[in-house]
């Protein structure tokens, strides 16, 4: 649904919020990393190179352990765990001190809509783009993906072209 959304012309993003979004957790071994002699930011940066859109995101210290969240478009976790980090005595893949896997969104909000559990998507334009012609577009995708939805259903909770669309009817109106 998000690459349908994306491919529109005239939208910029679609962010994805509330439950069903995830992201890929990569846990770290600290000792090991010390042993190796890599660096936190050897990993990050490495990662950035590898295919990241983003840089890296929140950095969670445990005990012996380091989680790093990252937003990111690799293919797969393999992908990730092949990747290379450069230290003082070589080339390591990161599947040598760091373990890879999906992990849920931490959820700031809990999406309902009529009393059902939901996500919420939020489009963005790209600028200069005319609002209501990309808002049009983004209706008829809609409407073709719930057609295809096996369940549940894309509903719009909020649309700026309709106050443009309400704006213009009424100077429009005025006018006459």
């Amino acid at each position: 649904v998000m690459h349908q959304l994306e491919r529109i012309p005239g939208v910029a993003s679609a962010l994805l919020w509330g439950e069903g979004a995830r992201e890929v957790r990569v846990d770290l071994d600290v000792y090991k990393m010390k042993d190796l002699g890599i660096s936190i930011s050897q990993v990050t940066q490495a990662l950035e190179r590898a295919n990241l859109s983003s840089s890296g995101g929140k950095l969670a210290r445990g005990e012996g352990s380091v989680g790093l969240r990252i937003p990111g478009r690799f293919t797969s976790l393999e992908e990730i765990c092949d990747t290379v980090i450069s230290s003082s005595g070589g080339t390591i893949p990161l599947r040598a001190f760091g373990e890879v896997s999906f992990a849920s969104v931490e959820r700031p909000y809990i999406y309902r809509v009529n009393q059902h559990a939901s996500v919420q998507i939020t489009i963005y334009k790209e600028s200069g783009e005319n609002t209501v012609e990309v808002a049009d577009r983004i209706y008829g995708v809609l409407e073709r993906i719930n057609r295809d939805l096996p369940r549940g259903e894309l509903v719009i909770l909020f649309d700026v072209s309709r106050y443009i669309r309400e704006s213009l009817s009424s100077v429009i109106y005025a006018g006459i």
